[in-house]
Order: C-alpha cells, then sequence, then structure tokens
C-alpha cells in the first residue's frame, strides 16, 4: 500500500507526470527516446525519474 500512495501528489492523488513518464521510459527504452515521445526534454524526465525512485524508495 505505501507503493501506491507513493504515486500520490499531497495526499489528494495520483501524480500521472511520474506514472506517464516511468512507462514512456519503459516503452521506449530509454530517457532521451521517451522524452521525444513525450514532447519533453531528457533533463526533466531524468529528473520524473529520480523523484519516482526516492518516492518507492522504502
Amino acid at each position: 500500500m505505501k507503493f501506491i500512495h507513493s504515486f500520490m501528489k499531497d495526499g489528494k492523488g495520483l501524480d500521472w507526470s511520474l506514472v506517464r513518464s516511468f512507462l514512456a521510459v519503459a516503452e521506449t527504452g530509454s530517457l532521451s527516446a521517451a522524452a521525444r515521445a513525450l514532447g519533453s526534454s531528457q533533463p526533466t524526465l531524468g529528473r520524473l525519474a529520480a523523484a519516482l525512485e526516492a518516492l518507492a524508495s522504502p
């Protein structure tokens, strides 16, 4: 249950930007390709990945 709550933004709802970026990286195989697919930048996706990793850590 803690893992699910780690995706919550301020306890109000799911932070879809984290989920969207995670799925894009998984589907494309790299931060750069995911950034192109999402119309974002690689550093932005890197920050989102770091935030997701921090939330998911015990």
